[in-house]
């Protein structure tokens, strides 16, 4: 059987964790109490991720902040994965070629503040496809920007 942490009890940003969710067989999921006094079911994965919740729902101003900050993340953590893991089904693309990542952006927050938000609709992409993760050769790119920007279109 899986054993998993007890969150009860601790505090990320205004969410105070209550009790597990015995309710959500999906996902582990916990009560939670804002700050403001609402109280909601949280994503485990959500509480315990880099970018993960710190608020609840009626907190936030606009929902899009906090997807856009996740799909940042998820590009950032999949670029990683990628050109470091040599079990990622996609490594030989990267890092067997010789594709590294800016120092840097060993930080997530230093890639946010290099790259800003994904917006919607986009994917990390390298302007040049054989050079390097770096703040100069990369960009949010469409589909189409991609497709016109791969290896073996390259004269």
């Amino acid at each position: 059987m899986k054993t998993y942490k007890d969150l009860t009890g601790t505090k990320k940003g205004k969410l105070e964790v209550i009790c597990l969710d015995h309710h959500n067989r999906t996902h582990r999921s916990w009560i939670c109490r804002c700050d403001c006094g609402n109280i909601e079911s949280v994503r485990a994965s959500a509480l315990l991720s880099a970018s993960g919740r710190t608020q609840c729902t009626e907190c936030r101003p606009h929902n899009e902040p906090q997807h856009a900050l996740e799909r940042t993340y998820n590009s950032w953590k999949a670029m990683r994965q990628r050109c470091l893991n040599p079990s990622h089904t996609h490594y030989i693309y990267y890092g067997r070629r010789g594709i590294a990542i800016d120092p840097m952006w060993d930080s997530f927050e230093n890639f946010l503040a290099d790259m800003g938000l994904r917006p919607e609709g986009t994917t990390l992409d390298r302007r040049n496809p054989n050079g390097n993760y770096t703040k100069d050769n990369c960009r949010w790119a469409t589909p189409t920007e991609q497709g016109q920007n791969k290896r073996r279109t390259k004269v």
